[in-house]
């Protein structure tokens, strides 16, 4: 009976805690993951969303932060009109879901920071959801595959910044490069050549998608 009694109870431990929805990820962030809002002022942008009326606060270094997007799984935070936030919940295997982040900033370009953390706000490392690639590595594939297409056309603009997005409906993720030093007219010049690369979440990890 002890024995069964042990195998019980190891069961449930292996039996994964329902999923936290992004608005109870939100809700419990450390104010150190986006210092320029505190608690007060996420708990009062889900409130406007609550009463659909425009969800909007003065954050605390006097700008304006609009949560546009609040989903189950997804949401989309307009910080300032130079920097934008997503929120991901992704099913991970066997276990509760994963919160992947990702920060954009326009200055013009488009750059972006990624990070994963799991349902208590500890830190994962983003190789493990690339298969063991960092960002600077798929950066790269993605400017080798770009110079490619470009050979014999145009030379590879440099320097090259990359930026990301989520899908609101599906758990992917799109990569596209940005160019800071070039003009409009050089950017139509070699808009065809320049493609995104989109990964799609396995359970586990991103994994490529061909577009």
């Amino acid at each position: 009976m002890k024995k069964l009694l042990i195998l019980f109870l190891v069961s449930l431990s292996m039996i994964p805690l329902s999923a936290k929805s992004v608005r109870e990820m939100w809700l419990s962030m450390p104010d150190s993951i986006i210092p320029y809002l505190n608690n007060n002022q996420r708990i009062e942008l889900v409130d406007f969303i609550n009463l659909n009326v425009k969800s909007e606060v003065s954050n605390l270094l006097g700008d304006s932060t609009v949560l546009d997007t609040l989903s189950t799984d997804y949401l989309h935070l307009t910080v300032n009109p130079s920097t934008k936030i997503e929120l991901k919940m992704l099913p991970f295997v066997n276990a509760d879901s994963i919160l992947c982040m990702i920060k954009t900033l326009n200055a013009p370009e488009s750059e972006s920071m990624i990070e994963f953390y799991d349902k208590d706000w500890n830190r994962l490392p983003s190789e493990a959801m690339f298969d063991g690639s960092d960002l600077n590595s798929i950066k790269d594939s993605l400017v080798f595959a770009q110079h490619a297409l470009l050979e014999n056309k145009h030379d590879m603009p440099d320097p090259v910044l990359m930026y990301a997005s989520l899908n609101l409906a599906t758990n992917e993720i799109l990569f596209r490069l940005s160019f800071p030093l070039m003009s409009r007219e050089e950017k139509e010049a070699i808009k065809d050549f320049i493609l995104p690369k989109k990964l799609k979440w396995t359970g586990e990890m991103f994994k490529s998608v061909i577009i």
